[in-house]
Parts: C-alpha cells; sequence; structure tokens
C-alpha cells in the first residue's frame, strides 16, 4: 500500500524517506509502499545490521531493545517492525504530529501487544517504556522518563507507527558533520536526494569493505565546507537543471548519552547561489576548492555571509610559510559578490597611479616590496601624496576621493581611507591595474563637503582661505569656523558640531586634508546646490538651549541700554568679539555683572538667569570645563541672532 504523495514537513522524515527511494531504486516519493519497506527490512536485516553500526546509537541511542535488551530486543524490534507494516492504516482516531497521516492504533498499543506475542514474562512488560522516545525518533522526549521529558508535557507525542519504521533506514544515509550525524534539509527535494544518494553510496561501501563480525565505524567528519563543496558539485554535475537553488541547511545531531543536541548550519540561496557561481567559473574554481577544503573555510563562509572583505584572500605569512592569496579573477569576483564593486574599480585605479607615479622616492618603491606594506604609517603618506599629484594631473577628484573614505558612524568629517589600502596594494602587487579613473557617485558626505565650499567660495576671505588651503603645510591649521560664523544665518550651530568638533573639541585635520586635495585641482568645480543647505538645518539644538538663552538676554539688555543702536552692537559686540579665551572669560564675567547691576531694581527680571550663566557657561554640554568651545558657540549664536532678528539680506559682511 502506497503511504505518501509527497515529502513532509520534517527534515528527518524527509531524509528518511529519500533513503528509502536511493536504497529501493525508485524515482518518486509517491512509490513508496509497505512492501517497499518490508522488502528493504528484510534484504539488509536491519535487526542484525544495526548492531554493528555506530551510527545507529548516534540516531537513537543505546536505549532502546535493539542494543539494551539481550533477551527480547531482536524479537520486540523485529515485531514492532512487521507489525506496523503488516497492518498500516491511513484512517482513525489520531493525526500523526509529524506527517499528518491518520491512524488508529497507537504505538504503545503495538508495542503493548507485540510483548505479549513474544511472551515477554509480565514483570518486565510493566518495567517496559512503551511510549515514543528517542529510540524511535530523533530528538523526542517521552513522558515515560524524567530525562527526555519537557516539565510541562501532559500529552505523549503522537507519530505514525509507519514514520517510525521508515525514519529507522536512517543510518543508511548517516554521515558525521561536527561530531553529529549530517541532516540534509532543502525545499529543493530533487537536490537533496541527489545529496543523500552519494551519501547512501559512500555507507553502503563501509558496510561492503567492513566484516560481518566487526562493527561498522562512522563515515569520517567532514567539514562544512567539504559538504558545501559536494553541494555544488552535484549543482555543477546537473548543469544546474533544477528549478532554481534554494536555501541549503546542514543538521548535526546526536542522539547518544545524556547530552543529545542539534546544530543546524544555514547556506542562504543567496550565498549558495554566489559559491554556485565561483564554482562553475574555471578561473574562480580552483581557488573556491582550496578555501573550502582549507582551514579558513568556515571564517570565508562567515565573511560572505556578512558581506565582509576576507583577510584570507590576500598574500600573507601563516606558519613560517608564505601564502600568495587567491588569483586576481577570484578576488574580484569576491568583492563584487559583497556588493563593493565601485571600491574594487578604484582600488585598482589608484593601484595604476601608485605604479605610474614618477616621482616616489626609493624609500617608496622598497616599502611597496612588502606583502603588507599598507601597514606601515609611510603608506599613508604615500597614498594621499599619490592621490595629491593625480589630482593636480587632473587624474583625481575630491569628488572620487570621498568615495574612498571609511564608512564610521561618527558624523565628524574624517579623511581615512584605511579600509582601502589592503585591496589597492593586492592589485598593485599582482599588477591587475586599471588605468581609466570610475566615475564619481555622490555620497553621504558630498553635500556637506560641497556646502562648506560654497560658503569658502563665497566669504569675503576667499582668496586667503585658498591660498592657505593650497599650501603643503599651512593648511593644516585652517580654521573654518571663522566662515561658519560669517555664515551663521544659513546654518544651525548643532549641525557644524557634529561635522567639526569631537566631544566638542574642535576636530578639522580631516575636513583640511579634503580642502586641500579639491584646492590641488587645476579647475575648482564646486557640485553645489541650494538643497544642500538641508544638512546644516537637520539637527535638534536642545543641549545648547542654556548658551541660547544668554545670547537672548545679552542682546536685549545691550539695545534696551543703548536704545536699539544696531550698529553699535555691530562694531562693539560682533566686530570685537575676543579672539583669546582669557580675554573672553574677561569679557562675559564683565557682561554678567553688568546685566545684573542694569536690571537691579527690575522685579520682573530672573536673576537666577545670571547664577546658571556664571555657573554652566563656560561648560561645553557634556559637563567638561571648556572655554574655547564656549566662546565658538557664543560667538556663532551672538551673529545669529543678530542676523536673523534685524536683518532681511540672505549675505551680509560684517
Amino acid at each position: 500500500m502506497k503511504i505518501f504523495k509527497n515529502y513532509t514537513g520534517s527534515a528527518f522524515l524527509n531524509n528518511a524517506l529519500q533513503t528509502v527511494e536511493v536504497l529501493a531504486d525508485i524515482d518518486k516519493v509517491s512509490e513508496i509502499t509497505t512492501d517497499t519497506l518490508l522488502e528493504l527490512y528484510e534484504k539488509y536485516k536491519i535487526w542484525e545490521l544495526f548492531k554493528r553500526m555506530k551510527s545507529y546509537s548516534m540516531l537513537f541511542s543505546r536505549n532502546g531493545p535493539l542494543l539494551n535488551d539481550k533477551d527480547f530486543g531482536d524479537k520486540i524490534f523485529k515485531g514492532i517492525i512487521e507489525y506496523s507494516l503488516n497492518n498500516f492504516e491511513n484512517e482513525g482516531q489520531y493525526q500523526c504530529e509529524i506527517s499528518g497521516l491518520r491512524f488508529d492504533t497507537s504505538f504503545p498499543e503495538i508495542y503493548g501487544k507485540v510483548l505479549h506475542e513474544i511472551k515477554c514474562p509480565v514483570k518486565k512488560i510493566k518495567e517496559k517504556d512503551k511510549t515514543i522516545n528517542r529510540c524511535w525518533f530523533p530528538l523526542t522526549g517521552a513522558l515515560g522518563s524524567d530525562a527526555q521529558a519537557l516539565p510541562q508535557a501532559t500529552f505523549e507525542i503522537k507519530i505514525h507507527p509507519i514514520c517510525l519504521v521508515i525514519i529507522q533506514f536512517l543510518p543508511f544515509s548517516a554521515l558525521l558533520y561536527k561530531g553529529g550525524i549530517l541532516l540534509i534539509d532543502s525545499i529543493d527535494f530533487e537536490f537533496s536526494k541527489d545529496y543523500i544518494s552519494d551519501n547512501v553510496k559512500r555507507v553502503l561501501q563501509e558496510i561492503e569493505l567492513t566484516a560481518a563480525s566487526k562493527s561498522v565505524k562512522n563515515i569520517r567528519d567532514f567539514a562544512k565546507g567539504d559538504y558545501i563543496l559536494k553541494a555544488l558539485k552535484i549543482y555543477s554535475d546537473k548543469n544546474n537543471n533544477y528549478d532554481g537553488c534554494s536555501d541549503l541547511n546542514l543538521w548535526s545531531f546526536s542522539n547518544s548519552g545524556t547530552g543529545a543536541s542539534c546544530y543546524i548550519d544555514r547556506i542562504p540561496n543567496k550565498i549558495f547561489k554566489t559559491l554556485l557561481s565561483f564554482y562553475i567559473t574555471s578561473k574562480t574554481q580552483n581557488d573556491l576548492v582550496q578555501i573550502l577544503t582549507g582551514s579558513i573555510s568556515n571564517y570565508f563562509l562567515e565573511s560572505l555571509f556578512e558581506e565582509k572583505d576576507f583577510w584570507g584572500l590576500y598574500p600573507r605569512k601563516a606558519k613560517n610559510k608564505f601564502l600568495e592569496g587567491v588569483g586576481v579573477p577570484f578576488f574580484d569576483a569576491y568583492q563584487i559578490s559583497i556588493g563593493i564593486e565601485q571600491q574594487l574599480n578604484y582600488a585598482k585605479y589608484i593601484a595604476y597611479l601608485i605604479e605610474k607615479d614618477d616621482k616616489k622616492s626609493s624609500a617608496d618603491s622598497k616599502l611597496l616590496e612588502k606583502s603588507d606594506a599598507y601597514k606601515e604609517v609611510e603608506y599613508n603618506t604615500l597614498f594621499y601624496s599619490v592621490l595629491l599629484r593625480a589630482t593636480q594631473n587632473e587624474e583625481w577628484s575630491l569628488a572620487n576621493h570621498l568615495e574612498i573614505l571609511d564608512k564610521t558612524d561618527s558624523l565628524l568629517i574624517n579623511a581615512w581611507t584605511y579600509s582601502i589600502y589592503k585591496m589597492t596594494h593586492y592589485y598593485y602587487q599582482k599588477k591587475a591595474f586599471l588605468e581609466n579613473c570610475p566615475a564619481s557617485k555622490s555620497t553621504d558626505l558630498t553635500s556637506v563637503i560641497f556646502t562648506i565650499i560654497h560658503l569658502i567660495e563665497n566669504d569675503k576671505e576667499r582668496d586667503r582661505s585658498i591660498k592657505r588651503l593650497q599650501h603643503s603645510q599651512d593648511y593644516e591649521t585652517f580654521n573654518i569656523n571663522t566662515i561658519f560664523i560669517r555664515n551663521s544665518d544659513n546654518i544651525n550651530l548643532s549641525d557644524i558640531v557634529k561635522f567639526t568638533f569631537k566631544d566638542y573639541r574642535p576636530n578639522q585635520i580631516g575636513l583640511n586634508k579634503l580642502l586641500r586635495l579639491y584646492y590641488t585641482q587645476p579647475i575648482f568645480n564646486n557640485q553645489f546646490n541650494e538643497s544642500y543647505f538641508e544638512k546644516f538645518r537637520e539637527t535638534d539644538s536642545s543641549e545648547y538651549k542654556m548658551y541660547e538663552n544668554f545670547v537672548d538676554v545679552f542682546q536685549t539688555y545691550y539695545l534696551e541700554k543703548y536704545h536699539q543702536d544696531t550698529s553699535k552692537y555691530k562694531h562693539y559686540v560682533l566686530k570685537s568679539f575676543p579672539t583669546k579665551t582669557t580675554d573672553y572669560r574677561r569679557l562675559i564675567s564683565d557682561i554678567l555683572n553688568n546685566i545684573n547691576t542694569f536690571y537691579k531694581n527690575n522685579p520682573l527680571f530672573k536673576k537666577q538667569l545670571i547664577e546658571t550663566f556664571e555657573q554652566e557657561l563656560f561648560y561645553s554640554p557634556n559637563g567638561e570645563y571648556n572655554l574655547n568651545f564656549s566662546r565658538f558657540v557664543i560667538q556663532f549664536l551672538l551673529n545669529q541672532h543678530f542676523r536673523k532678528t534685524f536683518l532681511t539680506t540672505k549675505t551680509v559682511t560684517i
């Protein structure tokens, strides 16, 4: 009688069904009948064979009747198998929790009948655990054993007896994986059957080569990479003649002892397709095989899964020998697969610029001979110098440079390019170049940098700033803050701080390096548009409320005292604002005293405000005493508040 029309939702049962298909040499799961199972049962005399197979105890433990009952074990095992096959049911009061099949006679009932038929002593019958447990279906708990049942379990699991028979054939396809038994799980059943077919052949070969008086050893413990490679070979041999790759799950489970366990390694469809593309391409296949069968296989797969660059692709020293790394075709294919093709192209192009640069010193050339030159401090200097010279020759630009900057979580403008060094040096040493500069694309920093350039180019000190930025040394001390202050009506304080301050202290080294590169270009090509200002109008400024309160109080006081004379305010406050912190501190102290005196007899004035300013004004929002930050913030806000309150023109020169 036929049992199933299709496969089930159980990886355990599906593996067993496909094992039976292979053993019986049938094409479809719907062709499996009770007669099929009975023939295999008798052909291989599994009640004898399984006692010799070490994999059997890993699948079903050593506590079942076959291995743990010298007197009645064989009879019990055979009786249950034969009864279940000869009395198959597909209707009844129960529904199988594994397959969905219906049945009427439960496993405990069958077990009890068999025990009576073989004339097992009554006392022994009472001692037997006749419930379904992991001796019959892997990793299944049982109410008859406190060690196997969950604390809250109150009902025994309902599994059709025929499923318990089918699952017994799992040892015929059992290979080791990570110290447990391998289980292949994939919704591509044609593929998984091909995989299991190969496993069955290997196990049958081991049985045939082992003397009948000896134990059949477990098939060696292959690594994850070996099993994936096997899967790739199956797909490749079929000329990709499947409906499409699917996820591949490699189970490793053990049912033996008290340490029953199960782990699942998942190879998603996307990853498997990527690996398959490497495998079926002649230029990349050998490198892939070497990696998957080597000691770095797991690290490689982890990096591919996380879409990160992989250290094992590069030349390196390992165990007192030098490894050349993978070939360029595989390196290219890997980098493209993790989504950094643009970075790859830039690395090849920069390697080309380094190669053809005729101003490299002998020390530079010697450095470049080292496989790990990118780790040296001197490499950073060489890298930037080459790109500066390329910029002068119109072979590089700021727009290109923004694309190779390191990705960080910080919003602070940095000019770090360390992440591309290793790849660039790989291509340099492999002499794999790209001679045309990649077309630049916009980045998150594009609008910020070109807005700052727009402010510089429209500032009254434009020429002086540019000259300073073009100087090989003076550019490092260029201070953009004065330009920010003169444009305070267009930008927010909080955005300036997040882009050019670190922990509320100026950190403009990265910005200055980028500006120098821009102004090294023979032709300035500012890509600014008005929408870019939005990047400087985004952040909430609530943490600067105390500074804003001071500016509001001071401006009100000053204009009230001097009868709304804005010209006086512009000259004596805005233009004459101190540049030194000592002068600034003295000025603020004088201002607070003057305000206190001026409003001394005014009952509406809140004197506690002055106390707050005295206690907090010289501190940054993180609680640190920081006169430089305080001075910049107050000067910026004074200018911004004045412009927004009294001036209507967009551009003002003060």
